[in-house]
Parts: structure tokens; sequence; C-alpha cells
């Protein structure tokens, strides 16, 4: 076999351009190869960043105020947001709920607002949406109260020849938080109980309280502290009797520069109730009508026991006559038991009272309940 000679100078073109093909060849694989593997080997971002995900949840709605000088009304407890964003983030905050959905009440004073809610906490990447997302808020200056607890039910519900006496409650008094205006409107705080048909023996039930206005109407937006008390209905037989001395005196509302006395051909009562009741019982005494009244007129005035273990008295209903003569400014009132008749004065006295809060605040240290007991009363500002 005859090899062409080295020196050849055609030969020796071709070969070198062999070499320059085949080294070009490699240095182009070598480089795809480096540039795939260098691919291969670079972090991928997670497919949960890379997609967007919705979740829907309840949150509190937080009420930024200062709580000690303010009473905030109108706000709803809780509210609905819908969170979007990627879905890690929001899976996260989903589990988590390490965010805050709040009212900004800081800088308003009092009134009535309509204030927008926001969100605290969540990341840039994720959005929230808020239903609802407003309130009309109102505000009042707080103020503090404690009233006495009274008892309300139904006789009609206690059985036949039974009574009931004084209930006894777990709390006597109760405090109540609220507004200045809604605090001023309350006059009493009751225990409504609901006795069966038909009761016959102690009845105890855990109730709510209620505040009332004048009107007899829950008075709303307070908050009653303790909120339930356990009330004891004693029920005892009623079949003792006892018949004690009527006494006359005088309602509210008699005629400026008037005196009345009053008489009756009706001298004593009976009552029947308990012996328990009756036993603290040595008269009764009965309030004599005499609004608008200027002249001598008679009337027939229906006797209604309120008292605790009294279930009816006899006669239901009495005849009084009323006179009425001139003296001077004062209203007179007086007592009559049969033929023996007493008088005294009882002056009247009507005061409109229409202060703003804040003077109510400082002038005021009590308040009367309906039932003519104390009620202490303190107001922050």
């Amino acid at each position: 076999m005859k090899f062409p000679k080295i020196d050849n100078t055609k030969f020796l073109y071709q070969l070198v351009s062999l070499l320059f093909a085949l080294l070009l060849f490699f240095y182009v694989n070598y480089q795809r190869l480096g540039s795939t593997r260098t691919t291969d080997n670079k972090p991928q971002a997670p497919a949960a960043l890379m997609t967007n995900k919705t979740v829907k949840m309840t949150m509190p709605l937080a009420v930024n105020v200062d709580n000690d000088k303010y009473f905030v009304t109108g706000y709803p407890e809780k509210v609905r947001v819908k969170l979007s964003g990627p879905s890690a983030m929001v899976k996260a905050m989903d589990n988590t709920r390490n965010f805050e959905v709040y009212a900004d009440l800081s800088k308003l004073k009092s009134g009535t607002h309509t204030v927008k809610f926001k969100t605290s906490g969540l990341s840039k990447e994720v959005t929230a949406s808020i239903d609802p997302d407003s309130a009309v808020i109102k505000i009042e200056r707080r103020k503090t109260i404690t009233m006495p607890i009274q008892t309300r039910y139904d006789t009609g519900q206690i059985s036949s020849g039974y009574a009931a006496g004084t209930p006894i409650l777990s709390s006597q008094t109760t405090s109540i938080t609220g507004g200045q205006k809604s605090i001023k409107k309350i006059v009493s705080v009751v225990a409504n109980v609901n006795l069966p048909d038909g009761t016959n023996s102690a009845y105890s039930k855990n109730v709510i309280l209620q505040a009332i206005d004048k009107n007899g109407k829950t008075v709303p937006d307070v908050i009653i502290s303790p909120e339930t008390v356990r009330v004891t209905v004693p029920i005892n037989l009623a079949t003792s009797t006892k018949t004690v001395p009527l006494l006359l005196e005088a309602g509210a509302g008699g005629v400026s520069g008037k005196s009345y006395n009053f008489t009756s051909p009706t001298k004593s009562i009976t009552l029947h109730g308990t012996k328990t009741a009756l036993k603290s019982i040595s008269s009764y005494s009965l309030r004599v009508p005499i609004v608008g009244i200027n002249s001598t007129t008679t009337k027939t005035i229906k006797i209604s026991p309120t008292e605790a273990g009294i279930t009816s008295v006899s006669p239901n209903s009495v005849q009084v006559t009323i006179e009425v003569q001139s003296s001077g400014s004062q209203i007179q009132s007086s007592e009559s038991t049969g033929s023996n008749d007493s008088s005294g004065s009882d002056k009247q006295t009507t005061t409109d009272n229409d202060e703003d809060d804040k003077k109510d605040d400082d002038s005021n240290n009590n308040i009367n309940s309906s039932s003519s007991s104390s009620v202490s009363s303190s107001s922050e500002d």
C-alpha cells in the first residue's frame, strides 16, 4: 500500500481541514452538553408559587377605640373575608389566620360615622375583600350604673289556694354599661320569670335580665353584668286570712291650692294569703287618685294588692268620698279609717331637668329606680 508523500501540498491541506472540522464538532457539542447540565441543575420556582388561589373565611372585627372613654355600637362582631394570591401564601393565611380585620375609630369623636374596614398583617401579594366592608357606627360617652333587680311573674299561673312569697335572687343588683343617652332611659332592670301553669311549689330558673325604659320597652345597646340571675319564687299555701284597718291617702296629681279629705263607709278589709305574708301586715293603705279633682265627689276605687304572698282582698273595691277645700298654695291629703279622719299636708314639687350629659354626670351621683330603690352611678369621661 502506498501512502502519499507528506510533503504533498494538497494532501496536507485536506488533513488540516479535517482536523479543524473535528475540533469544531467536538467544541460545539461540548457547549450544548454543558448548557443542558446547567439548565437541569438550576433551581425551579415551586409550582405552588406559580399558581393563584382564593379562599373565603369568617374573621372577628377588631375595633380600635378608647374603651375607657367611649361606648361603640352599630358594628358587626364578625365579617366575611375573601383572600386571593399565591397558593402557598393564601393557604398559610387560611391555616394560621395570622392577620386582622379592624375598624379604626381612634381619631373619631362622639357621633355617628360611616367607617371603612381595613386589614393588617397580609402580604403585599395577597389581596383581601371584606363583606360587609363598612358600617355606620355610633360613638357615645361611656357610662356605668348599678341598679337593683326587680322580679316579675304572672300570678295567674299559680295554682288556686297558693301564693308566691318574696323572690330570692342570686344577685340583688346588676351593673349596666352603655352610652350616656341610653343609660338615662333606663328606669328599672327586671327578671321576667315564666311560671308553669298551675305552679304549687317553689320554682327556680336562670333568667336573662332586661333594662326597661319608662314605656316598659327594652333599652337596646347596653351591657348588663351579670346578664343572668338565678331566681327562686317561693310558693306556699294561701289559706290564711287577716282583717286589717283600711287607710286612705292621697295619690299624686292634685289641683294646686286645694286640700283633700277622704271618708269611706268601709273601715277595714280582709286579706287572703300565706301566714308569713299576713304576719307582717298591720294595716292596708289605699292611694286615692285625685288628678284633676277640684270639687267634692265620690268614687269607687278598686283594691289590687301587690304584696308578695297576698292572693286577694275582700271587698275588692270601696266607695270613697273626696272632700275638696281651698287651702292656699299647698295640696292637702288626709287619711281616713271609717269615721276617724286625720289630715296632713303633702307638698308636691315638679322639676324639669333637661341638662346635657356632662352636667348630668357632674350634678348627679344617684339615680332612683321606679321602685324608689337607690341606684348608684358612675361615668367615665
